[in-house]
């Protein structure tokens, strides 16, 4: 089950990337980087390709296959994501690098409000259930980045950044059925 927690009286959903990715994205990318033989220490073109197809396709995917009225954020925290298979068979720098990429790709080319977190979930969901300060940190940077407006936003930069990494499924439909999505929810 994916790790989420309820902001604001259910206003605002947020998500922990962390089990995201070992629950519905890792077992697919395994078996794809199997595949296509790119299991290994080294990371070749192929398999960052995969990387960042996998865990674009399947966040977005799963945020347009809610069924809600919360405004949606995903939490990620690069102290959670090393507990994967994943880090158990590649370099774990190398591996660091793409999960940071991709988190800049959330962040700068799609309409998907990510937070990047210095502490785990749980961490954040513990303190957040005991009023702490941490939490009304995140809790407040959280709720500000909510009030991003992607009324009128482009999809220009993926769609390049799409074309050059050869991502085929990021195409125009797919795009406006992301768009409507997020603004039905904002």
């Amino acid at each position: 089950m994916i790790k989420e927690l309820n902001l604001n009286c259910d206003q605002i959903k947020v998500i922990s990337f962390s089990s995201l990715y070992t629950e519905h994205i890792e077992p697919k990318l395994l078996d794809d980087l199997a595949k296509y033989h790119c299991i290994g220490p080294a990371l070749d073109r192929t398999a960052q390709r995969l990387f960042q197809h996998h865990v674009i396709h399947i966040t977005c995917e799963y945020i347009l296959n809610l069924r809600m009225q919360s405004k949606i954020v995903i939490y990620y925290s690069e102290t959670e994501i090393v507990d994967t298979k994943t880090f158990d068979q590649y370099d774990n720098k190398k591996l660091q690098k793409i999960f940071n990429k991709i988190s800049k790709i959330f962040q700068s080319k799609l309409p998907i409000r990510w937070y990047n977190g210095v502490y785990p979930f749980c961490y954040f969901k513990i303190c957040h259930n005991n009023n702490k300060n941490d939490s009304i940190i995140i809790k407040n940077n959280i709720e500000s980045l909510c009030n991003e407006d992607f009324t009128s936003f482009l999809f220009d930069k993926i769609k390049i950044y799409a074309k050059a990494n050869e991502l085929t499924f990021l195409d125009k439909t797919y795009f406006n059925q992301l768009r409507s999505k997020m603004l039905l929810v904002a």
